[in-house]
């Protein structure tokens, strides 16, 4: 069972758990780019043609969302956001808004919160199939469906027009 409280300048998420009561407490804080580091077991990559992208709508929109980051010692390292990080850092930005979590995490705890924040998002970069081949985990379990974490398959668009013909007409 699943409760979210907001409460000023913090968003509490509490998990039931059988009899354990966990708790991760969220802050919204600016923090400079200098402390912020990238996850080394960050799933996710993102090609030169996405990463401009992802600029352009900065450019346009700013950013909207905020990174999400855990503290690491004196720095703070990024869960979700990677990829934006480093459109934010060739843009030079110096100091970026962050949803901050209250503890330093565990690496399961990063690696599932990274799939959540991660697994629908499109235009921001594709999934680093050789480190998600490392974890031990089963992402089904995370709600993560119909991944291929051998290869990832391409159609055509020919390809693509049949199927959705052959679904459709």
């Amino acid at each position: 069972r699943i409760r979210s409280v907001s409460v000023t300048g913090y968003i509490c998420n509490c998990y039931y758990l059988r009899d354990k009561h966990f708790i991760m407490n969220w802050e919204l804080r600016t923090i400079k780019v200098k402390d912020l580091i990238e996850w080394s077991g960050n799933p996710r990559k993102i090609s030169r043609e996405d990463l401009d992208n992802l600029k352009q709508s900065f450019v346009e929109f700013g950013h909207a969302r905020t990174l999400t980051v855990a503290p690491e010692g004196k720095k703070f390292v990024i869960i979700g956001g990677n990829q934006s990080l480093k459109a934010l850092k060739e843009l030079d930005f110096k100091e970026i808004q962050c949803s901050v979590c209250d503890r330093e995490m565990t690496e399961a705890e990063k690696q599932k919160l990274s799939v959540f924040l991660n697994h629908r998002s499109k235009g921001e970069g594709e999934w680093d199939y050789d480190i998600l081949n490392t974890w031990d985990v089963d992402l089904e379990d995370w709600g993560v469906e119909q991944m291929n974490f051998e290869t990832e398959t391409k159609i055509t668009d020919e390809q693509a027009r049949t199927k959705l013909q052959d679904r459709f007409i």
